[in-house]
């Protein structure tokens, strides 16, 4: 036995703390630290960021011209690229990714490994993990230390040294809990964080590139100040977060709560190519956005909004993307108000709202993976034109105007639905496409010549959709995941009726995931897309818009709804795609279908 240690068997666990000190915990809880670096004899790296003009986190550079930063007048959110999450490493002495990978201490980001040249190999950071945030890189007041470690089959090779890789500011939320005063958030490109829960009297953003991150189990509380103070003329409103200008490349999330009493808002403010991730709001009348207030190219992602009075997610501009969202016990679940215009949306639950998802105006927006169930007045309202829906799952309540209702609009295409009814009042040039599925209240049409649909559910005018009778009967888990025992809404959407073939990976994908299984849109630019996948969005490949086109990455949409399955896509490789009317598709698919 070593000198020191008493003959008796210990427990013994060997930690790699962040700053790179090896310690030995015994079992009693004594620490024996050693302060080497364990990655101290391994080949040193060096991380870079990928975009020199964007170094810092909420730094922007245009996509069709990296070397040129981006303004804030771009048009859309993917015009540009979030160079704060672009990092790499190049490494000399292979010629091939076989056999190795990469990962941050932090296990923050998903990397990806290239050829950089003759004997030369570059990992590059694709982005924060799905299940990351930025507030997996901050501590209070700085950066976590933070370096790549590079693997050859499993063996680490070669490390960066430990250090931040940004220099923003990190700096604490002001407390404006007791002063009853509104807090002005000036300091551009500044990192404010609150790392507990607290009162305030709301903060005003007046600054390009700034962030506010609540870390997790940290809440911002709405105390209204005396006067109403949100930042917009005439509203008479009081807001927890606001803006008197619009604020470029600012990036917010957390939790920030409203105590369900008068005109409070939580979000409204003028925002343009930001990111709102992890946003949780309630007890709000408006939980994100308002109908005063514009937002353009901007990123919302898995955002939570839960007990509002009035809105939980209000969408007024253009060019928007909206990926994962979950509205539940508000009046408005989901709702668009006039210029919203060419927004995405993907991975949408709207339920036990009064109103699910409500498009009201706007027009050219799209829709997929939609689940929108029981909401007491409308599960999902069409009043705006050349809107794109596909995947949906659409429930009703005691009467059929409760379903899926399209009014006072024209040209929009359905694809790839099941919902219990469908109506529809002053609209023409509808397209039902692929799958449609209608429960027991059928169709109803009243002052439409080509609404889309007969009273007999049939096709009518530009539909070519295969109708089948159903009874609704899904299984959801709270969530509003598929639970993996349904048999109605899971694992259906190739003929409606009869479980899908398999995806096996390194296979002739399945015949329903043929280029040749298409639907064609009547957006103004008719689009083309795979009727049972969906495009990755975010990944720098394609247009961004949801819709699986050729040339795109994409995954298998097996269900009808917001739940396409889960686990890591990438991790068991993609089917081979037989190209058709779409080629070029690169197709992969969730490994887990039903929770």
């Amino acid at each position: 036995m070593a000198q020191g240690f008493s003959n008796r068997t210990r427990n013994v666990t060997l930690l790699l703390l962040a700053a790179g000190t090896a310690c030995l915990r015994l079992n009693g809880g004594a620490k024996l630290e050693h302060s080497r670096d364990p990655y101290a004899n391994l080949t040193e790296l060096t991380v870079s960021a990928r975009y020199p003009g964007a170094s810092n986190w909420n730094d922007y550079v245009r996509t069709a011209d990296p070397a040129t930063p981006c303004d804030g007048m771009d048009y859309g959110y993917f015009a540009c690229i979030h160079g704060g999450e672009k990092r790499q490493a190049f490494y000399d002495g292979a010629s091939s990714c076989t056999g190795y990978s990469a990962q941050d201490l932090l296990g923050a980001f998903d990397w990806e490994c290239a050829v950089a040249g003759a004997g030369r190999l570059v990992f590059r950071s694709k982005g924060l993990k799905p299940g990351k945030a930025l507030a997996d890189l901050l501590e209070q007041g700085a950066w976590k230390p933070q370096r790549l470690i590079l693997a050859r089959d499993g063996v680490p090779i070669a490390a960066s040294p430990l250090m931040s890789w940004w220099t923003n500011a990190v700096v604490p939320l002001p407390d404006n809990s007791t002063s009853g005063t509104p807090e002005t958030l000036a300091s551009a490109g500044a990192i404010y964080t609150l790392t507990s829960s607290r009162d305030t009297a709301g903060y005003v953003l007046d600054a390009d590139r700034i962030g506010v991150v609540i870390f997790p189990g940290a809440q911002l509380n709405f105390v209204a100040p005396a006067l109403p103070n949100c930042t917009i003329s005439g509203s008479g409103a009081w807001c927890i977060l606001s803006s008197p200008n619009t604020v470029n490349f600012a990036w917010l999330e957390g939790a920030i709560h409203g105590p369900s009493d008068g005109n409070l808002r939580g979000l409204t403010a003028r925002l343009s190519h930001s990111v709102i991730r992890g946003l949780l709001t309630s007890g709000f009348s408006y939980g994100i956005g308002a109908p005063d207030e514009l937002n353009y190219s901007n990123l919302f992602s898995k955002i939570t909004a839960s007990g509002n009075t009035e809105y939980g997610l209000y969408l007024r501009g253009s060019r928007n993307t909206v990926l994962d969202v979950n509205a539940t016990g508000n009046y408005w679940g989901v709702s668009t108000g006039d210029i919203a215009q060419w927004n995405v949306l993907q991975g949408i639950i709207a339920a036990d709202n009064s109103i699910g998802v409500n498009l009201s105006s706007g027009s050219d927006n799209t829709l997929s993976a939609v689940t929108a169930p029981g909401n007491r007045v409308y599960n999902m309202t069409v009043q705006q034109g050349r809107t794109s829906i596909t995947h949906a799952l659409i429930g009703a309540n005691a009467t059929r105007s409760s379903a899926l209702t399209i009014q006072n609009s024209g040209e929009n295409t359905l694809s790839q639905v099941t919902t219990e009814a469908v109506n529809m009042i002053s609209t023409n040039g509808n397209k039902f496409t692929g799958v449609l599925r209608i429960g027991s209240y059928g169709c109803f049409f009243i002052l439409s010549v080509t609404p889309g649909l007969t009273s007999a559910c049939a096709n009518n005018g530009f539909s070519d959709a295969t109708y089948l009778p159903v009874t609704w009967s899904p299984s959801f888990l709270p969530d509003y995941r598929l639970s993996a025992s349904d048999s109605f809404a899971r694992n259906l959407t190739g003929d409606g009726s009869t479980p899908n073939a398999p995806f096996v990976p390194g296979q002739a994908c399945p015949a329903l995931l043929s280029g040749n299984v298409v639907a064609v849109d009547r957006a103004q630019t008719p689009r083309t897309f795979l009727r049972n996948a969906l495009e990755f969005i975010g990944d720098e490949v394609g247009n961004e818009d949801g819709l699986c086109e050729s040339g795109e990455t994409c995954f298998y949409a097996p269900n009808f709804g917001a739940y396409q399955g889960e686990g890591d896509p990438f991790s068991q490789g993609s089917c081979v795609f037989q190209d058709g009317t779409v080629t070029g598709v690169t197709l992969y698919a969730y490994p887990v279908n039903g929770g």
